[in-house]
């Protein structure tokens, strides 16, 4: 079975490609006490990712390259994952009393139940998460499925680039792995947290109570909206305009006219996600804490203008501040892109994985 959450125990990096960089992060040590060995940010050409699918494979192997080489990293093996919305997961009930090669068995005979592909067009791949709440004699299987073409497209540009493909994830469950390396930033008192990685593309919402992931949500928009808009605006080609909104070196009036809109734009799609979460559970109706990450989260007065606008104690993201860092890994630059490497982090987790 093609698997998107494959076991491995031996070191791996976690790669982050979208489209505006390859973003990589290596852990070692343990999952209870790691430290970051490697770490490295490569932009991208524009083009080299088109509506978040691999456009030019050799482009990004060459980038992929650099950004090992950049890293210091001598680790083969990566982790990636496709964008959420090309997975389909699905929890599924199933006997206790099945082994785990039972049940692989069982899922390919009844998989075409969940899923809407023929199965020798998909990647497919299920985790026990537990008992079930409904049946006593069950187990709640999380089972998830991709196109396989979609797979194939990154591990293709791995291998063009000497690297093994180890594990191919699902972005929102390396985002909600990686919400684990947030939990000393939140606070005390803070029962339901949400945390939002702003992306290039996208906006990933998600919710924790207690601790415990309730709640996900994605949404299509992203950094990449506010280059189109800057490029539009003052006749710039989109490397140029990204490069400006990097440096916060655009005209005067692109705070009013551009900047502010587009962070109430973001902030209008995280409160559609808080309303969904409060009318879908009952855990909570309220949010108390928000920590903002993702390459947008550097922007000026974004964390303050959100947490404003939905009248919550915001803050930017800071997955590394309680992780050790190894000599060779610390730089200004790791410390300027914390916050954008949490689907990198969550990845890179993958190597404390047990063996399957």
């Amino acid at each position: 079975m093609s698997t998107l959450f494959q076991r491995k125990s031996r070191p791996l990096v976690g790669v982050d490609i979208s489209g505006s960089a390859i973003k990589l992060v290596e852990l070692t040590g343990s999952d209870e006490n790691p430290e970051v060995v490697a770490f490295a940010v490569e932009p991208l050409p524009e083009g080299a990712i088109v509506d978040r699918q691999v456009n030019d494979a050799d482009i990004l192997a060459n980038a992929l390259r650099r950004t090992l080489q950049r890293a210091g990293t001598r680790t083969q093996r990566a982790a990636l994952a496709v964008p959420g919305a090309s997975v389909i997961s699905k929890v599924i009930p199933m006997p206790a009393t099945l082994s785990e090669s039972d049940m692989e068995e069982q899922i390919q005979v009844e998989a075409d139940q969940y899923i809407p592909y023929p199965i020798s067009e998909v990647s497919l791949d299920f985790e026990v998460i537990g008992p079930s709440a409904t049946d006593p004699d069950a187990v709640d299987v999380l089972l998830a499925a991709c196109r396989r073409e979609h797979v194939e497209a990154l591990t293709q540009v791995l291998e063009l680039a000497g690297i093994e493909p180890a594990v191919i994830d699902a972005e929102p469950f390396a985002l909600e792995n990686a919400c684990d390396y947030l939990r000393r930033q939140m606070a005390a008192d803070a029962h339901t947290v949400a945390v939002v990685d702003i992306g290039n593309s996208t906006t990933h919402v998600n919710v924790l109570h207690d601790g415990d992931s309730v709640f996900s949500r994605e949404h299509t928009i992203g950094g990449r909206v506010l280059t189109e808009e800057i490029a539009r605006a003052y006749g710039m080609e989109p490397g140029e305009a990204a490069q400006k909104k990097k440096e916060n070196d655009l005209p005067d009036d692109y705070r009013d006219t551009i900047l502010l809109p587009f962070f109430d734009e973001i902030a209008q799609q995280i409160d559609r996600s808080f309303q969904m979460f409060f009318a879908s559970a009952r855990v909570s109706q309220q949010i108390d804490q928000l920590l903002i990450a993702g390459g947008s989260a550097y922007l000026d007065g974004i964390v303050e203008h959100i947490g404003g606008r939905l009248q919550i104690a915001a803050e930017r993201a800071r997955p590394l501040s309680n992780l050790r860092v190894a000599r060779g890994a610390r730089s200004a630059n790791l410390e300027r892109n914390e916050a954008a490497l949490l689907l990198a982090l969550g990845l890179a987790s993958r190597t404390f994985d047990r063996a399957r």
